[in-house]
């Protein structure tokens, strides 16, 4: 999820475990600290775009590297902080919520976060919320913001910080209903237009969960289709993208390619233009119109000698401008 989501969460957690005794600032040590596994994206600064994209929610999403993480912070605040009479276990807790909070938040979105680092590079995606969904962070951010105009000493901050969390939890369930009901559509319309495939993902569109992006794998490539549910059909209409690996079969080896597939989870497809090959991560999908084939991909890495320039990477998402992709996405959420 995003920085400020993390944020937000953060601060309604450190409000309910030491804000009676750390005041205001329990909540921001709280999105502080929720933010802390993110502390990869410096790895941007000195490895390759590639490596990059792999260390980002690695290792430092890992279920060790916050098991590492709390006993130390536990005993480094508990020292710093020993006028103020907070015990050991509630700063234990306080780290482990905020610590395993940002973890829990990213599995639900498309990128793949590494709990198990480094023991396996699989990556955990739930695929129901968009890395940016202001429906899941609206509650959290208006409560945030109430929690900072009270005053410290109301009786009623806690009731306030515990109803962001629990509202904002019913709608990441609600998004688990709301994906069961897709896959539901997605199965009957391939089965009723006899359109074979050996495995899929269901994932929603940017910044809402009424729009849904599927992807069903087969041998040679990709059906891909889009349900709102605001359409006035439940049979989905899909489009067919070759996964063209023929184009990069002499270089399936190379150490980058491997690296870009791990990261795709097997979803992605190559495309050839003025003689430079496109990996494409499908997970993230297109941008312009919505049920066009031709549509450009919003992750798209030039190969060859990119690694000189990062804005090789998701080059998809400058294409048109932000009011035209947001017209867009929002004309197909209306649904046809």
């Amino acid at each position: 999820m995003d920085s400020v989501t993390h944020a937000v969460l953060g601060a309604a957690v450190g409000e309910l475990v030491l804000g009676k005794k750390l005041g205001k600032k329990a909540m921001l040590l709280g999105a502080f600290f929720s933010n802390f596994s993110d502390i990869d994206v410096l790895t941007q600064f000195y490895l390759s775009p590639v490596d990059a994209l792999l260390a980002h929610r690695g290792f430092t999403h890992s279920i060790l590297f916050v098991m590492i993480c709390i006993p130390l912070f536990t005993m480094l605040f508990f020292r710093m902080y020993k006028k103020k009479a907070v015990t050991y276990s509630e700063w234990l807790l306080f780290f482990t919520i905020t610590l395993f909070s940002h973890l829990l938040i990213d599995i639900f979105c498309a990128y793949g976060t590494g709990l198990l680092e480094p023991f396996s590079h699989m990556r955990v995606s739930l695929n129901t919320i968009y890395v940016a969904d202001p429906f899941y962070t609206f509650s959290l951010l208006v409560v945030t913001i109430m929690l900072v105009a009270m005053n410290i000493h109301s009786r009623h901050r806690n009731a306030v910080a515990l109803t962001g969390i629990i509202v904002s939890s019913l709608y990441l369930i609600f998004t688990f209903i709301n994906k069961d009901f897709v896959n539901n559509i997605v199965n009957d319309s391939m089965k009723n237009q006899k359109l074979a495939f050996n495995e899929k993902i269901t994932t929603p569109t940017p910044l809402n969960t009424i729009l849904w992006n599927s992807i069903a794998k087969n041998d040679s490539g990709y059906w891909i289709g889009y349900y709102s549910f605001l359409d006035r059909s439940n049979q989905m209409k899909f489009y067919f993208i070759p996964r063209n690996d023929s184009l990069i079969r002499a270089d399936m080896q190379d150490d980058r390619i491997q690296k870009l597939i791990r990261f795709s989870q097997g979803y992605y497809c190559i495309t050839q233009k003025d003689s430079i090959k496109y990996f494409h991560d499908l997970r993230f999908g297109q941008t312009g119109k919505f049920d066009s084939k031709d549509a450009p991909f919003v992750f798209s890495y030039a190969l060859g000698k990119s690694d000189d320039t990062k804005m090789s990477l998701q080059k998809g998402r400058f294409q048109g401008s932000l009011s035209e992709t947001f017209s867009n996405l929002y004309s197909r959420i209306k649904g046809h």
